[in-house]
């Protein structure tokens, strides 16, 4: 009997020792509780302020305003901006897409439309403040169905990104930074060119087919076999350029 006894309390023991263990909801709540947001009582949206506003306007019916609505949620959440998605009716016209913007409460717009007989799948406007997508062209090369909603959503993405200063500067002085109006482009040089842009152009530019200069030195050109051997007529020929000094060595 003492030993049933026994029994039944160790058993009642590791109930009660389970029952007090939080589940592991609590466990991961409590894990992340930030002292930061203990001390400052969270964040909160102050009131009265003018949250900008982009707009993914829909002028066309291959690719549902639907499919835009993930992406234009996932951009708002990253950036604290509103991105709405709306259907409009626009016959292509750039004085038409401007007009359709003025009247929007957005200060940015990209307009996705189907035109058959426009090749550019991607124009960027950065001064108008809007980009437009042609669905068109994204049909090339297996673009239908599944594909082409894939590509119209990720032209639209960069499109966005173009458009809202994604290839510009920051800092103020140089040609690729944000001009409000064009009086503003008189106060920069035209030679004024950014490091960071010029570097990032060297890097895409092959990448698209359009291969920059390259050089080599004179030694490892020779090595290469695709300079001429040294000589002391190249020698005396070549002393204006001081990238190659091919007199160092004698044939």
């Amino acid at each position: 009997m003492k030993s049933a006894v026994s029994v039944l309390t160790v058993l009642a023991l590791a109930f009660c020792a389970g029952a007090a263990e939080p589940p592991p909801q609590a466990k991961a709540v409590k894990a992340k509780e930030n002292p930061m947001l203990r001390l400052t009582g969270g964040y909160i949206l102050r009131p009265g302020m003018k949250q900008g506003e982009v707009s993914f306007l829909n002028a066309q019916k291959a690719v549902p305003s639907s499919e835009f609505k993930p992406i234009a949620a996932r951009l708002g959440k990253m950036l604290h901006l509103n991105f709405t998605v709306k259907d409009v009716e626009a016959g292509g016209g750039r004085g038409e897409f401007a007009e359709l913007l003025r009247k929007d409460s957005a200060q940015f717009a990209v307009f996705i439309v189907d035109d058959p007989g426009n090749d550019d799948a991607l124009v960027i406007l950065p001064e108008s403040r809007y980009a437009i997508v042609n669905v068109s062209p994204l049909r090339a090369d297996g673009g239908e169905g599944a594909f082409l909603v894939a590509r119209a959503k990720k032209e639209a993405v960069r499109a966005f990104f173009f458009v809202a200063g994604g290839a510009s500067m920051p800092s103020e002085g140089n040609l690729m930074s944000a001009f409000p109006h064009i009086r503003d482009l008189d106060k920069v040089p035209a030679d004024a060119f950014p490091v960071e842009i010029v570097g990032k152009v060297g890097e895409y530019l092959p990448k698209m087919g359009c291969e920059t200069k390259a050089f080599s030195t004179y030694r490892r050109a020779c090595k290469e076999g695709w300079a001429p051997p040294p000589t002391r007529r190249a020698a005396k020929a070549s002393r204006g350029n001081t990238s190659s000094r091919p007199w160092q060595s004698q044939s």
